[in-house]
């Protein structure tokens, strides 16, 4: 299951995407995952928030730019203003992708909080990240509960 996601992550960093002449990985790409809330969880409003890593390959940075929000057809979007927290320790991040990104280091976790509680519902989180030249998007459903 762990292998299957990877390779859909991998598979899914979009366009804009250079090659270095010398090696066959992505140099100029962004790379991420949302590990809380797992895809279908179900979660409080009050305990809702994203956390995970990203990092842009080339030089193993942070985004420059992260973003979420929530899509359900019927009722539209919900984007709220975010606090992020970039250079969470996630030594296991740079152990599985020092051989692609030599740069990325052990510090390329996030935890982003929403400035208020989502409203309830089923939706679609949507996440994504930039470096400024190539982003990166997952998206996942999610319930959001009262209590």
């Amino acid at each position: 299951m762990k292998k299957r996601i990877l390779v859909a992550i991998l598979l899914s960093v979009i366009a804009a995407v250079s090659y270095d002449d010398n090696k066959t990985y992505a140099t100029e790409a962004m790379y991420g995952y949302v590990d809380i809330p797992t895809s279908g969880q179900t979660i409080a409003r009050g305990a809702f928030y994203v956390a995970g890593w990203a990092f842009a390959c080339s030089t193993g940075s942070a985004p420059v730019s992260m973003s979420i929000g929530l899509f359900n057809p019927s009722i539209g979007w919900w984007i709220p203003d975010i606090t992020r927290y970039t250079g969470i320790h996630r030594p296991d991040v740079s152990a599985a992708y020092s051989g692609a990104c030599p740069n990325v280091t052990d510090y390329s976790g996030y935890h982003i909080y929403p400035s208020a509680w989502p409203p309830t519902g089923q939706w679609t989180l949507h996440v994504n990240w930039t470096d400024g030249v190539t982003s990166y998007n997952q998206n996942m459903p999610v319930t959001i509960t009262e209590f």
